[in-house]
């Protein structure tokens, strides 16, 4: 899952509001039988530098998706 937001970030008091998209997401699907589930989070608005984020979240992605490749190459074989 990607998640973003335009106010709130993980190292942000309640007076940002609350994470309530990747708590109710992520429950949905292991409700549902997902269990594998990586979570990217982008929150440029917290430095004010959204390149950076955005390098940052791009490279994770990159990093997610060779891992589940590599474990979905392997079930198959």
């Amino acid at each position: 899952m990607i998640y973003t937001s335009a106010v709130w970030g993980p190292s942000l008091g309640p007076e940002f509001g609350r994470d309530f998209q990747s708590t109710y997401f992520d429950d949905w699907l292991r409700w549902i039988g997902i269990d594998d589930v990586q979570s990217i989070r982008m929150h440029p608005t917290l430095t004010g530098d959204a390149d950076a984020h955005r390098e940052a979240a791009h490279a994770q992605a990159r990093r997610v998706a060779r891992a589940f490749g590599a474990s979905t190459a392997l079930r198959a074989a």
